[in-house]
């Protein structure tokens, strides 16, 4: 009788039996509810720093990757520290960059940011340039100011395409573009308007030297989700001198008499739990 009481075979083939459907059972909940999805950053190791008509400006590189399942991207922004003073700036996406080179400019195919889809099977590279857009808008009222007092002075000294009216009342046979520009650096440059407007816009560039705390955060949904990638990154005084440069640029650019290209830098990104550098490093 103790015999037949103590013999388990028969629960144990029915747990051997049962087993494998629980067990894909309890696989498949853990999958989907308890195991959450998540995004891992692989950012280049360098970040390109600038100051433009978009303001200041980060861009970044990489791939981002999806792991234990799909999620939708929907927005993915910067926030940047100085260490300094503390002082605290967030830069919103502007562009998606092309991932590759091109020599005519005509073909860089840049896009305007929107959500996308991250999945395990496909990882997606990105090259995205972001701004400061709180910056941006207060650039903007002084380049606007300096737009409309540039066409005011442009229609007083009868600046006409073919015909340049010089200082001494004559005429001479002028281009539009080398009337404007000679003007523009006889008379207009020492102006009010513009010292102002260039004055206001040099203040507006907080690239000054030091360390920089920079956190990508990327927003997701479906799950609902923010995942950060922190580093941190060191602008010389060199650097900070050679981005000051932009100020004329965009003030010249209103004017129609800016050449070549806004200037920018590129620092290299550290872990966050690197040793600090000194600059001269």
């Amino acid at each position: 009788m103790l015999k037949v009481l103590l013999d388990w075979s028969p629960v144990a083939a029915w747990v051997a039996l049962v087993s494998p459907p629980l067990y894909a059972v309890g696989r498949w909940v853990w999958k989907r509810y308890c195991r959450r999805a998540c995004v891992k950053v692989y950012a280049a190791e360098t970040v390109e720093i600038g100051f433009d008509a978009f303001g200041p400006t980060l861009a970044l590189h990489g791939t981002l990757r999806a792991i234990h399942g799909d999620l939708f991207v929907t927005r993915i922004v910067l926030q940047l520290t100085r260490r300094k003073d503390s002082s605290h700036h967030q830069f919103e996406w502007a562009l998606f960059r092309p991932n590759h080179l091109s020599i005519s400019n005509s073909e860089l195919g840049y896009e305007l940011p929107s959500s996308f889809v991250l999945t395990p099977q496909q990882p997606h590279r990105f090259n995205i340039l972001f701004h400061d857009v709180d910056t941006q808008t207060s650039m903007q009222q002084h380049l606007e100011k300096l737009k409309r007092s540039w066409w005011k002075f442009v229609e007083q000294h009868q600046l006409q395409p073919g015909l340049f009216i010089n200082d001494r009342g004559g005429t001479v046979a002028a281009s539009f573009a080398e009337a404007r520009i000679e003007k523009y650096h006889t008379t207009f440059f020492p102006s009010e308007p513009h010292t102002a407007a260039y004055t206001a816009i040099d203040r507006l560039i907080y690239w000054e030297p030091g360390d920089y705390s920079l956190c990508m955060e990327v927003h997701t949904e479906s799950p609902d989700g923010c995942f950060r990638y922190d580093r941190r990154f060191q602008i010389t005084q060199e650097q900070s001198n050679w981005l000051r440069q932009n100020s004329i640029w965009l003030v010249q650019a209103v004017c129609e008499t800016a050449q070549g290209n806004p200037r920018t830098i590129t620092a290299r990104l550290e872990n966050e739990s690197a040793p600090v550098r000194k600059a001269n490093d």
